[in-house]
């Protein structure tokens, strides 16, 4: 499903397309549906101007790629590291303020690229991400990488 409009409220019913595999919403401004839990044949989700991602989104068993870009995201819901096929995650979120302490939980996580001038931490529990091959962190305020990190095999790792 490919959306391109200024701004849109996706209905509840969305939960419905259970055959769905990808969603790509291009927008200025998007709210998303509890029901978007209900997509479990979901594997890309490619999102613009979303302000708050549903504690649902937890049930998207099978997603694998992540792409949200958005100024007005500032936190992603404890939920989210539930996806346990998650493989790879972009979040250019300027207003992005925490990550989950449970962020470690995403074992198949090979790629992450995280861009946000509002985060100050990252969860000691990254460290513990085996699978990541490709850490690129543009981070305006954290000062410092978790103790974690030391124990890493990281191919590369590019911090501003």
């Amino acid at each position: 499903m490919d959306i391109r409009a200024p701004a849109i409220k996706i209905p509840e019913s969305l939960g419905k397309l259970t055959l769905l595999e990808e969603i790509n919403l291009t927008t200025e401004d998007v709210t998303l549906p509890k029901s978007l839990g209900n997509l479990r044949s979901l594997k890309k989700l490619y999102i613009e101007a979303v302000r708050s991602i549903p504690e649902s989104i937890g049930n998207c068993k099978n997603l694998e790629d992540v792409s949200i870009e958005s100024d007005k995201l500032t936190v992603l819901p404890q939920s989210f590291c539930k996806l346990k096929k998650l493989q790879d995650i972009r979040l250019d979120t300027f207003a992005l303020k925490s990550l989950p302490a449970a962020f470690g939980n995403l074992t198949s996580l090979e790629n992450v690229n995280i861009f946000s001038g509002a985060l100050t931490v990252l969860p000691e529990s990254m460290g513990t991400l085996k699978k990541l091959k490709w850490l690129d962190l543009d981070l305006h305020n954290v000062k410092s990488l978790p103790e974690s990190f030391k124990k890493t095999h990281l191919c590369k790792i590019f911090a501003n």
